[in-house]
């Protein structure tokens, strides 16, 4: 198989294939929503368990996605029945018949059903879904397995209906057949079928092959998503100076309705559920770029270099790992650093980012959370907060090594160090990890920020990559204004604890002048006279003539501060040229 170089992470050691698994996936009516699954195998040892995965690597919530497989069914090598016991969710056990003295399993067959969009919580991209014209399915919700019988090679069939085609990332070996080197590498294909719906797109980059499966409803052009992927595969595939394929597969599903947003990332191949992008100018600062940046990264982190304790997989038993910050958190922070580094986006936007997380002032245990990934899904904090971990601690090895060292040194490190020598890292001693690579020790940053609850320093870090990191309080008027049939400027609704307020306005006060300036008596002109009115600092005084129940009133006070800040994140004019240096590092332009 031509991507069996890397496949280690996959399948371990290379076992002689003595046994031979071929499945078979059978649509009939599409409109049914299931579909026939059938196994056949070289006989194997009856009285054993099959089982259906509980999660999905990527996902890591345990969802027992035997809870839509029902009318499970074995034979021996005669293709005569064999007793099977339900066990629970995901378990079936195949007992041998002492009747006949059968004690061989050689077909498994059952029925799996469209898992509803609304009855887990993760991400869609897990799941599987039928419609009358196409059929996307992640692998564990579709392959079960034996557990002995994980690293041989797989086969799979698909009898679809008149005028479908079927796509995925696993080697074509015959009309709509595929083929896997293990059980693991046959569900970490996502499949797409269908009719006329789906579309195919395909470039090149760096003599590796990238093919877009479009699923859509409604008619997308893919020019601007192609032009944006290109500088992000060309960037990371720099950066980690390898392409560890030669085709890659994008599974893009886009529906108008419905709450269907998430993607995931597997070895060769990502799927998405996305609204369509309508306006093709806003898909490069938007989140399909950033999206895209993410889930390609994770070719990398985790793909291949991982966790010790993620792998090998263990589908019935939930994953408790402390570094999922490290998978998702980090991911995401080059994520966002691609699309400033490949040129996709300015400086700002990175700026701009950081400082939405920033402001947010999260004291969450990124460790504590990563151990529950398996219960309640990857925290959305692990992404943000994560991300924002990745840029401090960047800014940490850069400031203490005088930018000699980075982030980029550690993530190249487990690559190089753990992924090409087939292995992994131990997400429990990462701060050993980040010196190994960097000779840094980060042992009080982690403790502090990662493994505790502390909160970020965030003006102080921000200082040290020469940005400004401020928290502004904008003017809080608090009255609402309206123009009366006469033309006149009135107030119809004042705020609590507003300037307005505190000037003592009242409800129905008619407003005469402004810092000495005259109302206009039009409503054009009132609308200019008001935006500058906008333009008033809090701390300065505003004063008002007013005219109430007939007679006029003078009104005086300082302008508010409202209560919800204003963050603003900037490079500083002041910034000195340790600080410049480690910040020009982090862009990309050093």
């Amino acid at each position: 198989m031509k991507n069996l170089i890397w496949l280690w992470w996959i399948t371990g050691t290379v076992f002689a294939q003595d046994v031979s698994f071929d499945y078979t996936i059978r649509v009939d009516d599409p409109t049914a929503e299931k579909w026939q699954v059938t196994l056949s195998m070289q006989p194997i040892p009856a009285d054993q368990s099959f089982y259906i995965p509980a999660w999905s690597p990527g996902s890591y919530r345990m969802c027992h996605f035997g809870k839509w497989v029902d009318s499970l069914t074995a034979f021996d090598e005669n293709n005569a029945p064999l007793k099977v016991v339900r066990k629970g969710l995901d378990e079936w056990y195949i007992m041998s018949d002492s009747k006949t003295a059968s004690s061989l399993i050689s077909k498994v067959s059952y029925i799996t059903h469209d898992i509803p969009e609304d009855s887990l919580e993760t991400l869609p991209t897990t799941l599987n879904e039928m419609g009358s014209d196409y059929f996307f399915f992640n692998g564990p919700t579709m392959f079960g397995y034996f557990k002995d019988q994980k690293t041989q090679k797989y086969r799979v069939k698909y009898q679809l209906p008149a005028e479908w085609n079927v796509w995925c990332a696993l080697d074509s070996v015959g009309t709509f057949t595929f083929e896997a080197a293990s059980y693991d590498e046959l569900i970490d294909a996502p499949v797409i079928a269908g009719g006329k719906r789906i579309h195919r797109y395909d470039f090149d980059v760096n003599q590796a092959r990238y093919v877009l499966i479009v699923n859509s409803e409604t008619p997308v052009e893919m020019d601007s998503v192609i032009a944006i992927s290109k500088p992000i595969i060309e960037y990371q595939t720099r950066f980690f100076g390898e392409s560890p394929f030669s085709r890659y597969m994008f599974l893009f599903n886009f529906f108008t309705t419905g709450k269907r947003y998430g993607a995931l990332e597997h070895a060769f191949s990502s799927a998405y559920y996305l609204t369509p992008p309508i306006n093709q100018n806003q898909i490069r600062p938007s989140f399909y770029s950033r999206v895209i940046a993410h889930e390609f990264f994770h070719l990398w982190n985790p793909k291949r270099l991982f966790s010790s304790r993620l792998f090998p997989f263990h589908y019935q038993e939930p994953i408790k790992i402390q570094g999922m910050w490290f998978v998702e958190g980090i991911t995401e922070y080059y994520a966002k650093l691609t699309l400033v580094r490949a040129g996709i986006l300015p400086p700002s936007y990175l700026y701009h980012e950081m400082q939405a997380i920033a402001q947010e002032n999260f004291k969450d245990n990124l460790e504590a959370l990563s151990l529950k990934a398996y219960e309640v899904g990857v925290a959305p904090v692990i992404y943000t907060k994560g991300a924002l971990i990745g840029l401090f601690l960047d800014i940490e090895l850069r400031d203490r090594s005088q930018n000699q060292k980075s982030l980029d040194d550690v993530v190249r490190y487990c690559n190089t160090t753990f992924a090409h020598n087939k292995k992994g890292y131990d997400d429990r001693q990462l701060v050993q990890v980040i010196k190994d690579a960097t000779g840094i020790d980060v042992k009080t940053f982690y403790k502090k920020y990662i493994a505790g609850s502390n909160e970020l320093p965030n003006k102080d870090y921000f200082k040290k990559a020469g940005l400004l990191y401020e928290v502004r309080f904008q003017p809080y008027f608090g009255w609402y204004l309206d123009i009366d049939e006469n033309g006149q400027l009135f107030v119809s609704s004042i705020s609590r604890n507003s300037t307005a307020s505190s000037l003592k306005l009242q409800n129905g006060d008619i407003i005469r002048t402004i810092n000495r300036k005259i109302v206009p008596g039009d409503t054009d002109s009132i609308r200019s006279f008001l935006s500058n009115v906008d333009k008033l600092s809090v701390g300065e005084t505003i004063r008002m003539t007013v005219e109430r129940d007939g007679k006029s009133m003078e009104l005086k006070g300082p302008i508010l501060p409202g209560t919800v800040p204003d963050v603003v994140l900037t490079e500083n004019p002041n910034a000195n040229a340790k600080e410049i240096a480690i910040r020009n590092g982090i862009l990309g332009s050093q």
